[in-house]
């Protein structure tokens, strides 16, 4: 595999990661790659990947900008392996300001929400302004909006509510239908409701799915092989690297596994984030 894009991984400042750790490993979900920002970069390159798209998300008003201005920054660094987005809180004051930055200060080409951690339906109403800013600009939006893995099996830890009240299909429809001209990426092929997210991509040509731990087998999953021929277009390979209980290369050993053919394969591993990126 001579180039490779991972649509979703996560550098975040070393005292939020560390807590980001943490929370994992009171959920029994040990992050195994804990090393420095620049040792996992190296480890990164050295597994082949040509370039990453970098997410973090704020869990309360107020970190946003932040967070971003440590997103550019480590980009900055980068410049040709990190491909940074931004995030923000919906309860943050100065959202259509803060968007403004990422794209325009910053050059972000998307945003990264997370309905879990933020508390916020695809289609909450504290979301329209966000949508519309990202539809002026023409940016991505990525949004984490199936409802696993949610950990409720972990009685008095994980998210601490149902979060099936701000996730679903359901949800995320009604939000993409308003928002024709937005290029909007779910993540972990919409797990919980896979099969239910691969059919949202016959109704809508502005959505895409990111593989992202839905192949690695640690959550049940029906995963079919002709599912990543019929959609080989909007299909981008991601990993959730650091923040995974495995080695980088086993989503990618299991992809390559269903042997789809290196036209297909080129595909989802590059050339269409390549597109979607527009690099």
């Amino acid at each position: 595999m001579p180039t490779l894009i991972d649509f979703h991984t996560h550098f975040f400042p070393d005292g939020v990661f560390t807590a980001i750790c943490r929370w994992f490993k009171e959920v029994d979900w040990p992050v195994l790659h804990q090393q420095s920002i620049e040792e996992r970069i190296t480890h990164l390159k050295a597994q082949g990947v040509s370039q990453v798209v970098s997410l973090h998300y704020p869990h309360k008003a107020g970190m946003a900008e932040t967070l971003n201005r440590f997103a550019f920054d480590l980009a900055q660094k980068h410049p040709d392996f990190i491909i940074p987005f931004g995030s923000l809180h919906p309860d943050d004051k100065n959202k259509t300001g803060i968007l403004k930055q990422c794209f325009g200060e910053f050059g972000f080409k998307g945003i990264k929400i997370h309905s879990h951690v933020q508390k916020v339906a695809s289609d909450d109403s504290r979301m329209d302004e966000i949508y519309q800013v990202c539809s002026q600009y023409k940016k991505i939006v990525l949004i984490h909006c199936g409802t696993g893995p949610h950990f409720k099996d972990k009685p008095g830890r994980g998210y601490g509510y149902d979060v099936a009240t701000v996730t679903g299909v359901t949800r995320f429809e009604a939000a993409i239908k308003r928002f024709p001209d937005i290029k909007f990426v779910v993540p972990h092929l919409g797990y919980e409701e896979i099969r239910e997210f691969f059919s949202l991509l016959d109704k809508y040509p502005n959505l895409y799915l990111d593989t992202s731990m839905a192949l690695a087998g640690h959550f049940p999953a029906e995963i079919k092989r002709e599912w990543f021929i019929k959609y080989v277009d909007r299909l981008l390979f991601g990993t959730d690297f650091p923040v995974i209980p495995h080695e980088w290369k086993r989503e990618k050993e299991i992809l390559l596994g269903f042997k789809l053919g290196e036209k297909v394969e080129r595909k989802i591993f590059y050339e269409n984030a390549r597109q979607l990126l527009q690099l």
